[in-house]
């Protein structure tokens, strides 16, 4: 019962927006919300205080989607004022007028750019009012956008929902990098469909096919960079993607590579309207470089304040989300207020509850980027003053119904995540891990997927259900790195359902009680991107972790702490000889669980083992790749001659250059080739007999080094 009474209020709230006459979100997020408040008070019995708490949570977090909506429309309707949309409009038209092109370079390489960057919902709100005013039907846009935007989520935000979203989990930097790259290479796979099935809701199969080589060529422009530098670092890896993808997709555009030839007629298929209602304009007034320079100096402003603003190195993004009091005000049951320096808003303890709410005004993508790049815009076309006013009433017109939409929405989720073990969100994701058993790899995505339905968010799917996917791998035996990589892909993959992130890019297109047309369209890449990423798990996880058991005293001791004079990572020697030991039976496994028993006091320090464990095997490694064949004094030459390490022939068939001709020479020569085999025997013999022992050696001591290290309790039973 307490599986149904969870997923009542989802389930009702898709059934609303999705049936043939489905209700506006204004109304169908109100009507969740107030359908979850009673479910929580009636059935589950969450304390009324704790409800009205999430509920001016809720209302409060909403102020975050509303900012950026309310910027990105702003800032759109400044482009559009100052003219600096239709020159972009024809610049584009100049890059290629191809529709399939178009729509990739904005709607696949800028969203990967922009998602690297920022995140919060902020690609879909720059890029399709882009696509729009390019002339496509917002509806089938505000589609494309959202699918679009999900292959680059992993890494949005300079990475922040794998460094924070599995921040609590106590994880190695090492097996941050290893979900990292595993997250990136199943993104990779299911990128080479996803997107063509968004493209499709805008341009028909035809006019795909005759351009899919350069459909792929634009993915892979963006991807390969993002796995490859996924390899060693996990804050960056959309922001390079994104920004290598836009040169190439723009370059790939400009020569035409991939793109049907008949670029005319294509383009008279979707081309907008707007520009075939005045063709004349383009060839009336060729674009000159300064013009489109000045056009897209407020997008490149937008994008360089986002980078500067997100990269940590570069100290704003500490500056600007820094919760330092500046001023501390008690608002009695209402909570605390604080106000710090760098204007971040807090309200602690709100009615006394553990809940807090914090606003960043500088970090959030609203003052900055939008506010400061519409200005600019306006100040570069020399708008006169009355232009601002103007731009700023069309914006607050369009906001009233999306305003209510996600005051419903972010309450909802709220009264969602509420009440601990007992909240709706933890018994949906127990019960469905519970009931799926061993096939759990094969839905390990759809919880994920799960989280960004209700959030929004890949980094608070990650946050809410990393700490259950890592539970369930440890109970299973699986990598625990591969499910928390298929955990935030499936966050990635959920944000193209997510209710308020619709929400947002239904208000920046000013389309109305449009969400669940939208929603029923974005459901089908859903679920055939929880399909590819069923099938990467299953050949991922091909087998379950070898469980090597082990038993200590304490982990100091483990650690070798008091022998060691050392200060990187060690383990003790009899400790390393004992894992050792138990997995060599079991050489030819590729995958290791590593379960040690220590003392309860000493639970926790999973993190700190695990380095250890990789330190001390990944020399053993390098060790047994000394071993191998090849570093012998002496080495062979060319054609095959014995050599005396410094490319000098010691003998050989063709030595008669080297000793002259006759019967002495050729006795001689024969008796240095003989003496030449006989010193050869022992490295011959290793290489035949000893190779294979050392490779497995190095093999074994590979696995063991990425194996998944769990430490359980030796007082319970």
């Amino acid at each position: 019962m307490d599986f149904f009474f969870a997923a009542l209020p989802i389930g009702f709230l898709i059934f609303v927006m999705t049936k043939k006459h489905g209700l506006p979100s204004t109304a169908a997020f109100a009507l969740a919300a107030l359908l979850t408040y009673a479910v929580r008070i009636w059935f589950f019995r969450t304390r009324p205080n704790l409800a009205h708490a999430a509920i001016v949570s809720g209302l409060l977090n909403a102020l975050t989607p509303i900012s950026i909506v309310f910027g990105a429309i702003f800032f759109f309707v400044a482009l559009e004022r100052s003219g600096a949309m239709r020159t972009l409009r024809l610049w584009l038209d100049g890059v290629s007028r191809n529709p399939v092109a178009q729509l990739i370079i904005v709607g696949w390489s800028f969203i990967f750019l922009i998602e690297g960057a920022s995140g919060f919902g902020t690609p879909a709100a720059l890029a399709a009012p882009i696509l729009v005013g390019l002339g496509f039907p917002p509806l089938r846009v505000a589609v494309l956008c959202i699918i679009m935007n999900a292959v680059p989520t992993s890494f949005g935000a300079v990475g922040t929902p794998t460094w924070f979203g599995f921040g609590s989990l106590g994880l190695a930097e090492s097996q941050l990098l290893e979900i990292g790259l595993k997250a990136a290479l199943m993104h990779a796979v299911a990128a080479l469909v996803i997107p063509v099935i968004g493209l499709r809701f805008v341009v028909d199969w035809k006019e795909i096919r005759r351009n899919l080589l350069f459909i792929e060529l634009a993915i892979l422009a963006s991807v390969l960079p993002m796995a490859v530098v996924a390899a060693f670092n996990y804050e960056f890896p959309s922001v390079a993607g994104g920004m290598i993808g836009l040169l190439t997709t723009i370059f790939l555009a400009r020569r035409g590579i991939g793109l049907a030839k008949e670029e005319a007629k294509a383009a008279s298929l979707t081309v907008p309207s707007s520009q075939s209602a005045s063709p004349q304009t383009s060839e009336a007034s060729p674009l000159r470089r300064g013009d489109v320079l000045r056009a897209l100096t407020p997008l490149i402003a937008t994008v360089g304040i986002l980078l500067l603003t997100r990269i940590p190195f570069l100290g704003l993004r500490q500056l600007l989300t820094s919760e330092t009091y500046w001023m501390l005000i008690p608002l009695g049951r209402l909570g605390v207020f604080s106000l710090s320096p760098s204007l971040v808003f807090q309200l602690r303890g709100i009615l006394s509850e553990d809940l807090h709410w914090s606003y960043a005004l500088l970090y959030v993508p609203f003052i900055l980027p939008f506010f400061v790049a519409a200005v600019l815009a306006l100040m570069l076309y020399r708008c006169p003053p009355g232009v601002f006013g103007e731009a700023a009433k069309e914006t607050l017109a369009r906001l009233q119904k999306p305003v209510i939409a996600l005051f419903g929405a972010l309450i909802f989720v709220q009264l969602l995540k509420i009440d601990g073990e007992r909240a709706s969100t933890r018994i949906l994701g127990d019960a469905l891990a519970t009931g799926t058993g061993g096939l759990w790899i094969y839905f390990a995505g759809f919880l994920g997927a799960l989280g960004s339905f209700f959030s929004g968010s890949n980094t608070i799917s990650n946050l809410t259900f990393g700490p259950i996917q890592l539970r369930i791998a440890q109970d299973l035996g699986v990598h625990s790195t591969t499910m928390l990589a298929l955990q935030t892909v499936g966050a990635a993959m959920g944000n193209m359902v997510a209710v308020h992130n619709i929400v947002a890019v239904c208000a920046v297109l000013g389309l109305k009680d449009q969400e669940g047309a939208i929603l029923k369209k974005t459901f089908i890449p859903t679920v055939a991107y929880g399909i590819i990423l069923a099938a990467l798990a299953g050949i991922w996880l091909d087998g379950r972790l070898k469980p090597l058991k082990l038993g200590v005293r304490s982990v100091d001791g483990f650690l070798d702490i008091g022998g060691s004079p050392l200060l990187e990572p060690r383990i003790h020697p009899e400790a390393a000889r004992a894992i050792w030991s138990d997995a060599l039976p079991h050489a030819s496994s590729k995958q290791f669980l590593i379960e040690i028993t220590v003392p309860s006091a000493d639970l926790g320090r999973d993190a700190e083992v695990s380095e250890a464990i990789r330190h001390h095997f990944f020399w053993q490694t390098e060790e047994a790749k000394g071993g191998t064949p090849g570093n012998f004094p002496g080495r062979t030459g060319e054609f095959g001659h014995r050599t005396d390490g410094r490319g000098a022939p010691l003998g050989g068939l063709g030595s008669d250059s080297f000793l002259g001709k006759g019967r002495l020479v050729t006795t001689l020569s024969e008796s240095m080739i003989i003496f030449a085999w006989v010193a050869m025997w022992s490295p011959a013999e290793l290489l035949l007999y000893a190779h294979l022992p050392v490779r497995r050696r190095r093999n074994l001591a590979q696995a063991l080094a990425r194996a998944a290290v769990v430490l359980r309790s030796s007082d319970s039973p």
